[in-house]
């Protein structure tokens, strides 16, 4: 995680619009080029928490949107560690597709 601001950090995303039971995760940042992912609470103290619907997350992932615009549009909230929200963009990167230009499906 070359663009990661800090050595250790914990991350809650909470996704709206899907069953309970998967709804939250925690991605636990300890310097290591990747980080733990898991579905259950680590009892850790988090630094940034992130609540979002499936498809603002996806739209930000794929690059089709900007977070900033996704949290203008109340899809996307953020809070916790200031220097993590404004360097948000730089690390959490998005999916190898994102940079594949999007073709008009004809109808």
């Amino acid at each position: 995680m070359e663009y990661f601001p800090i050595n250790s950090a914990v991350l809650q995303i909470n996704i709206t619009d899907v069953p309970k039971k998967t709804s939250n995760w925690w991605f636990i940042f300890d310097g290591k080029e990747r980080p733990d992912v898991g579905y259950l609470d680590p009892s850790l103290d988090v630094d940034l928490y992130i609540e979002t619907s499936l498809s603002s997350l996806t739209k930000v992932w794929l690059g089709e949107s900007k977070y900033s615009n996704e949290c203008k549009a109340g899809t996307f909230q953020i809070e916790g560690s200031q220097k993590l929200i404004e360097t948000f963009e730089s690390w959490f990167g998005s999916s190898n597709f994102a940079s594949i230009p999007k073709f008009a499906i004809a109808s």
